[in-house]
């Protein structure tokens, strides 16, 4: 009896690594030894026609069976220690085990071993072999959805839909609706992002399982990365039967190969979504420098942006989806009539071309705001640009913005650029900022520490309210004679009267410096 681990050629498995797995596994290993490293490519056990000629062979019986031999067999052999062995296994890799029962539960073992390997070796064949004729995605995905007998779909970073299987049926229906839409939607991404799988998902290939309220389908995703940099998921729905390691290992090779086709393939920027988003991309990439080619390339896209545009970065971690709502994306652009909207880097893009002349950019924001309370989103605004090279620059701006709003816990649901660009500033200084700070102020700061005061705060509110008692007095829910008593008692500490100009301006500016600080 025998039984060909090559099947056609297709698989070889280490003596060395099969000989240490069975030793971690077995107790009943008695001795062993590894004098050849080969390959082995079939299994026989020893019978009265037994003829050891080759070496790539495993042989399993009883050293009794070997009577007869010459020294120096070839092949691998697992025995039965069944008598005392002689010189006949000096040259060759061995095993010896006490009793005939462990020769046969050592078979099983192996034989699931190799089972795993032509499992897994199969379709990674045929998958290598379809990228080395240049079929293409679809047929990757179609080959490894008949491979692990559930559908495939792959996403690019902004989770536009790139390809999916169709040989297996896809039950779920979030997924059908983004597969028909050819991308996810603003809602299906925020849900995504707040998922703790995602959160904690390796930055490697290694498949992670992804389960949600919205769907009692398992998902296995693995991440598409090229140069370091996540650029698209695969992901493998478990719409029938279990997800076992050997799929999870054919959906490591699957994604291999995709990722060489991504390599590789000159059209991959068509197939990713929409012109208009390609051409966003690139600016923000800053894959376009001229000017000239930006423009050609709007036309192309079939946009046409006027001479005064933003960037509006919106932050969706608080947006909640409530079904009875519209599509997020058509709402937007729906109420920022002429606007392009795009996902990147975990935020909502939105370029903003104001067009309008008898409408200011605090007007067009305002009519915005109902929006945003309703749906629970903050939006950052960059500064104004009318060339489509800059759109990277107002990118950052925005997104500074941002980041300098939740780092000074801003309560307001649209931040603007240029309320910020003093902490930008700040930003980009790289001594010790506190040496730049009033020192009267820091040393009301030290006297609130250790007095258990609130001067600092009391003069940061009044100087922010432009110095007015009654102002100051309700924005710290203080009585103004409460209010008077300490502005008099901290023009004491300071010795100041907080009527000069520049006293004034260092004042405002170290609050500032204090709060990029996190120091107040």
């Amino acid at each position: 009896m025998h039984y060909n681990v090559l099947r056609g050629g297709i698989v070889n498995i280490s003596i060395v690594t099969l000989f240490e797995k069975l030793k971690r596994e077995y107790n009943a290993i008695i001795n062993y030894s590894i004098v050849n490293p080969v390959e082995i490519t079939d299994i026989e056990f020893i019978t009265k026609d037994f003829n050891p000629k080759k070496e790539e062979i495993l042989y399993l019986g009883k050293i009794s069976q070997l009577k007869g031999f010459e020294e120096n067999l070839k092949g691998s052999f697992i025995l039965v220690e069944d008598e005392c062995l002689e010189d006949k296994l000096n040259q060759s890799n061995y095993i010896m085990v006490n009793n005939d029962e462990e020769v046969f539960e050592l078979w099983n073992y192996i034989k699931n071993i190799v089972m795993k390997q032509i499992y897994i070796s199969n379709p990674a064949t045929s998958l290598l072999n379809s990228l080395a004729q240049g079929k293409g995605l679809k047929y990757l995905l179609q080959i490894g959805a008949e491979s692990l007998n559930n559908p495939i779909i792959l996403i690019d970073g902004e989770f536009s839909v790139l390809a999916s299987s169709t040989n297996k049926e896809i039950k779920d229906s979030l997924w059908k609706e983004n597969i028909e839409m050819g991308y996810c939607s603003y809602e299906f991404i925020a849900a995504v992002k707040k998922l703790r799988s995602v959160k904690e998902s390796p930055l490697s290939i290694e498949p992670y399982k992804v389960i949600c309220d919205e769907s009692s389908i398992n998902k296995f995703v693995s991440k598409i990365i090229i140069h370091g940099k996540v650029v698209a998921y695969l992901l493998l729905l478990q719409e029938e039967g279990e997800v076992l390691e050997e799929h999870l290992n054919i959906f490591k090779v699957l994604n291999s190969a995709i990722t060489e086709e991504l390599k590789s393939n000159s059209t991959y920027k068509n197939i990713k979504g929409v012109k208009y988003e390609n051409l966003l991309l690139d600016l923000l990439e800053g894959k376009i420098t001229e000017e000239a080619v930006a423009l050609e390339r709007m036309k192309s896209a079939e946009c046409d942006f006027g001479e005064e545009i933003h960037v509006l970065l919106m932050d969706i971690s608080k947006y909640i989806l409530n079904g009875k709502d519209k599509n997020l994306k058509a709402s937007i652009e729906e109420e920022l009539i002429g606007s392009k909207s795009i996902f990147y880097k975990d935020d909502i893009l939105i370029l903003l071309d104001k067009k309008h002349k008898n409408q200011s950019l605090d007007q067009v924001l305002e009519s915005f705001l109902p929006f945003l309370k309703k749906k629970k989103l903050t939006i950052a605004v960059s500064g104004k640009t009318t060339r489509l090279t800059e759109i990277k620059d107002k990118y950052l701006e925005a997104k500074n913005t941002m980041n300098y709003a939740k780092k000074i816990n801003k309560e307001s649901l649209i931040h603007k650029y240029k309320d910020f660009k003093f902490y930008d500033l700040l930003n980009k200084v790289e001594d010790n900022l506190l040496q730049y700070c009033n020192e009267e102020v820091l040393r009301l700061m030290q006297f609130d520490k250790e007095n258990s005061t609130q001067y600092c705060k009391t003069l940061k509110i009044y100087m922010e309210n432009n110095q007015n008692i009654n102002m100051t007095a309700n924005k710290l829910f203080i009585h103004r004679n409460t209010l008077s008593y300490r502005i008099s008692k901290i023009k004491e500490l300071l010795s100041m009267d907080f009527k000069e100009g520049e006293h004034l301006f260092e004042i405002l500016y170290t609050f500032r410096i204090l709060e990029f600080l996190e120091k107040i």
